[in-house]
């Protein structure tokens, strides 16, 4: 369908009026004044004339011509299925695994509403795969090693256009072992999000003494050698007081465990484990529980979650002469956020008083660290308004001999920084690319012009 409008606002009956009485003026007028021609000639001159007031009246009145086209375009629905091993597990009255279970409603479900929406489904388990068509569902196996609902729930968003998304549809057993909270995640969506639980409650008819592990929380990174911490939550019904053993295995090895007295009270017990990885790479980490004799269902009685251990990141020692913007800058947004940078913060907040701030475990400094040995932990050293008093000899040529092999040095300005913190004359100043005045050298407020020296 077409549309004809006036940008400026007249409508097209004004302009077909003002056309016809144009060209009824410039005939009249061409007639009297070249009459006397041949008609060939006349016409043709009238012609051309004709041409330039269509021309004129048109760029005067901007027609514009519109298009339409009717498009119908249905709603998306997007159906996101769990994958992972736990949904293997078959706790149903009726024998069906959990994903047998789900996998029957999708498709029930799509059948009936198939002709108002466009179905996507989204399998998933530590990671989401690529989008695919319901008809595709038979494909899929329960085989992954870990489940993260935050995962899929991004990846549903991406799964079609803001504006046709009208809803997610989760099919999971509502075991979450990742990174990233999905209840997080699904708050800043604006999308609405259905959750569809499969499987027996623990406390149904069909699982009265079992032991669960309901949550892994399981860091997607761990450093070598760092300490590290896993929690788990633990569920049981029908065995109040029953003592178990929870342990935590890295690929199969055990490398930590805790005795935990199991109660009958609504909601899940809550372990932390704390380890050291010391070989780098990918592992999968599980929290197992023995089975008691009792239970029914022995399978969700572990958890695993896979991460990466990796060497520590670049080591910063920050040290602070005053608590001043600055300070709070590079250690809140900066420092404390970079996942790959690992620092020791002090600020002197009396003489020689200082807080520290630090995301290293098990790293404690009781003053200024003093020593090489100390010092060569850190590979870059930021220094900021601190007295060059505060610093002896010893320390800051082991600062140099860090610097010179290979670590960074970075000086903040500041009221007794640099010059008027007294550095000229100290074993820093060699290192630094500036030189150096003395401590009443004060501001330069005259223009001056900087020289490269190297």
């Amino acid at each position: 369908m077409a549309e004809i409008s006036l940008a400026r606002g007249a409508s097209p009956l004004t302009m077909l009026l003002v056309l016809l009485v144009a060209a009824a003026l410039v005939t009249v007028f061409y007639y009297l004044r070249f009459g006397q021609l041949r008609p060939g000639q006349w016409r043709t001159l009238l012609a051309l004339r004709l041409t330039a007031v269509i021309l004129v009246v048109l760029l005067l009145f901007q027609p514009v011509v519109h298009f339409y086209r009717d498009r119908t375009q249905r709603p998306s629905l997007v159906f996101l299925l769990d994958c992972s091993a736990s949904m293997n597990i078959a706790d149903d009255t009726g024998g069906m695994t959990r994903f047998e279970q789900a996998r029957g409603r999708i498709l029930d479900w799509s059948e009936k509403l198939r002709n108002d929406f466009d179905l996507l489904m989204i399998p998933f388990a530590e990671r989401a795969f690529p989008v695919v068509s319901i008809a595709e569902i038979g494909k899929y196996r329960p085989e992954g090693q870990a489940t993260s609902l935050s995962r899929a729930l991004v990846a549903a968003v991406k799964a079609a256009p803001k504006s046709e998304l009208e809803a997610i549809f989760l099919f999971s057993d509502g075991i979450h072992n990742a990174a990233r909270s999905p209840r997080e995640v699904s708050s800043k969506m604006e999308t609405r999000v259905l959750a569809v639980g499969v499987g027996a409650g623990l406390r149904s008819s069909a699982s009265y003494r079992d032991i669960q592990v309901t949550a892994l929380d399981c860091p997607e990174r761990f450093f070598v050698n760092n300490l590290g911490r896993i929690k788990a939550s633990v569920e049981a019904v029908g065995l109040a007081g029953r003592v178990v053993t929870v342990t935590l295995y890295e690929d199969d090895q055990a490398v930590a465990s805790q005795e935990l007295v199991l109660d009958d009270q609504p909601g899940p017990q809550d372990l932390t484990f704390e380890f050291r990885p010391t070989v780098k790479g990918r592992h999968v980490y599980a929290v197992k529980i023995p089975p008691a004799g009792e239970e029914k269902i022995e399978e969700n009685n572990a958890r695993s979650a896979p991460a990466i251990v990796v060497q520590p990141g670049i080591r910063v020692l920050y040290l602070e002469g005053t608590l001043r913007a600055e300070y709070g800058a590079l250690v809140d947004r900066f420092l404390s956020k970079d996942p790959d940078l690992e620092f020791y913060a002090m600020v002197q907040t009396r003489r020689n008083v200082f807080v520290k701030r630090t995301n290293i475990e098990g790293l404690e400094f009781s003053g200024i660290p003093s020593d090489a040995e100390s010092l060569a932990q850190f590979d870059v050293f930021i220094i900021g308004d601190l007295d060059s008093s505060y610093l002896t000899a010893a320390q800051q040529e082991a600062v140099v001999d860090r610097v010179k092999s290979g670590a960074g040095l970075i000086m903040l300005g500041g009221y007794r920084a640099l010059g008027p913190g007294g550095y000229a004359a100290t074993p820093l100043a060699a290192v630094l690319p500036v030189e150096l005045g003395d401590r009443d050298i004060g501001q330069i407020t005259d223009p001056f012009l900087p020289e490269l020296t190297a």
